[in-house]
């Protein structure tokens, strides 16, 4: 996954078995995202406010039922990673 520095990142995620693919969400860093669903097991989620190249880890939600993890290794988009100047700000 690559970081846009203005817009954050999308994810596309494949999830079956979801009672209400209405209520699909992810919680990282405290922050919930909710999924938006392109048919009844592929999804997006705009991460607007991530902005930095790390590795995340998350909870996936199914209304208030956890049903799985989620790693994103998110990169520069020129593909670098420079943790060292991002531990500056």
């Amino acid at each position: 996954i690559y970081i846009d520095r203005k817009k954050g990142i999308n994810v596309e995620m494949y999830v079956s078995y979801i009672k209400n693919k209405n209520n699909v969400r992810i919680l990282i860093d405290d922050n919930m995202y909710l999924a938006v669903a392109k048919d009844g097991k592929h999804y997006t989620v705009a991460m607007s406010d991530i902005k930095r190249a790390k590795t995340y880890t998350g909870e996936v939600y199914d209304g208030d039922d956890l049903i799985g993890m989620i790693t994103l290794n998110v990169k520069n988009k020129l593909g670098g990673d420079n943790a060292d100047f991002d531990d500056l700000f």
